[in-house]
């Protein structure tokens, strides 16, 4: 299913020592951190929708976030920086491009955030990234034409179940609307690799990493992300300053910089988890 010359209905869419971790790196597209296999953070088989080969593919009626469940950090755009402030810090990745993401957990493969029936905890805002999930815009060589696709061994498929991909032949009003909710995403992510374009082009990312000692003695150490130096930031020339204003973007820079605080309950969050284990 494809944005631009075809519509979602067409049939051919397309003391101990430190526990090391580090905040993954994005790939090109839309932020998506990369996997080892090569494909997108989550997705293990992406398929361009089409309503003959997925005439009968539906989305579980429960909500389920379980594949999260390993990934310590997903990427956030831009507009969602004044909802993610109040819960996870922001950081932005070690890699090239360095786009920003929010800290799920301090040990690499663990998300605090989830409860054990795979839900989301209550009152915690959800990312888009996740939220998106188990579609996704692939582009084309040129990057001009979007196609929407499935992750066709997600577990959130099932065949024939009451909430239809397709119905007779057409794209049903769940398909259209998560053709929707890519395009914004896609959008977003475009706004949001601008502003992080002019944050490293201004050299305002300096990197850190983030260490801790549990109550159990055990150090965890996460590296492998940058934050953006107040300093440097607040030495930006007039112009600089006044056209980040105009854009929209000094928000931005206050919203990651107030998210730093919440690594605290990161950590508390990781030693209660500790203590509930034992």
């Amino acid at each position: 299913m494809s944005n631009g010359k075809k519509k979602a209905k067409d049939k051919d869419p397309k003391g101990k020592a430190a526990e090391a971790t580090e905040v993954g790196s994005p790939a090109a597209g839309d932020g998506a951190p990369d996997q080892s296999a090569g494909g997108p953070l989550f997705y293990a088989k992406p398929e361009a929708l089409n309503s003959e080969q997925h005439s009968d593919l539906s989305i579980k009626a429960e909500s389920n976030y379980g594949f999260s469940r390993a990934s310590n950090s997903v990427p956030l755009n831009a507009v969602e920086f004044g909802l993610a402030v109040r819960h996870y810090p922001i950081v932005f990745t070690g890699g090239d491009p360095a786009l920003p993401v929010v800290v799920l957990g301090l040990r690499s493969g663990q998300n605090m955030f989830l409860a054990g029936d795979s839900s989301w905890e209550q009152g915690v805002y959800v990312p888009a990234y996740i939220r998106r999930y188990p579609f996704i815009f692939m582009s084309s060589a040129d990057g001009l034409q979007f196609t929407l696709c499935v992750d066709a061994e997600s577990d959130l498929l099932e065949k024939s179940g009451e909430r239809g991909l397709f119905k007779d032949g057409e794209a049903t009003d769940l398909t259209n609307r998560a053709l929707e909710f890519c395009q914004a995403f896609q959008a977003q992510h475009e706004f949001t690799r601008q502003f992080a374009e002019a944050v490293s082009e201004n050299g305002l990312l300096s990197p850190r990493a983030a260490e801790v000692t549990l109550k159990s003695g055990e150090k965890l150490a996460l590296g492998g992300f940058r934050i953006i130096d107040e300093g440097k930031f607040n030495a930006l020339s007039g112009e600089v300053f006044l056209e980040w204003r105009q854009r929209g973007w000094l928000h931005l820079v206050y919203s990651h910089l107030m998210s730093l605080s919440n690594w605290a309950g990161l950590v508390d969050r990781t030693a209660a988890g500790e203590s509930n284990a034992s």
